[in-house]
């Protein structure tokens, strides 16, 4: 695939916040990319998450792959 033309629609950014920390007192940076099409914004990992959600389902339709293995553990 190329982009021969980029859309001046769709930008980047790094957001950050100040979260608790896991594990002990006080806080943390947390970074996030953050994906603008138009001014809607999403996050980088729910777009590439949606991703793999639509071509492993289409894989499956199409018998290239077997149902997800669901651990009796998972969650933990």
């Amino acid at each position: 695939m190329k982009l021969d033309k980029p859309d001046p629609s769709v930008r980047v950014s790094v957001g950050y916040a100040a979260v608790p920390a896991k594990g002990r007192e006080g806080y943390e940076t947390e970074f996030n990319l953050l994906v603008y099409d138009n001014e809607n914004g999403m996050l980088l990992e729910t777009i590439v998450n949606r991703a793999f959600d639509y071509w492993r389902e289409l894989y499956a339709e199409a018998g290239y792959i077997e149902g997800r293995y669901i651990d009796g553990e998972a969650g933990s």
